[in-house]
């Protein structure tokens, strides 16, 4: 009986530790994904700004695709 207890200790530590690495990468992953994100709108507002009316040419950068952007809520001037 001991022996069983023993096994399903060492058993169930692993499983802890394998859950601490992963909630820590999980940690990482998502700071990485608002910093990814953080700068995608960057370059929405970024591009909006570039190719509004007295933004610049429009056909700066024509080989860039622009990335399609969520609209701002209380925008209503967007196409």
């Amino acid at each position: 009986m001991e022996a069983v207890n023993m096994k399903l200790y060492l058993e169930n530590r692993c499983i802890m530790e394998e859950n601490e690495r992963l909630r820590e990468k999980a940690s990482v992953l998502r700071r990485e994904n608002q910093i990814l994100l953080s700068q995608l709108q960057h370059t929405c507002r970024f591009n909006s700004e570039k190719t509004s009316p007295g933004g610049g040419r429009a056909d700066e950068y024509p080989a860039i695709p622009r990335p399609r952007c969520r609209r701002q809520r209380g925008r209503s001037d967007d196409p």
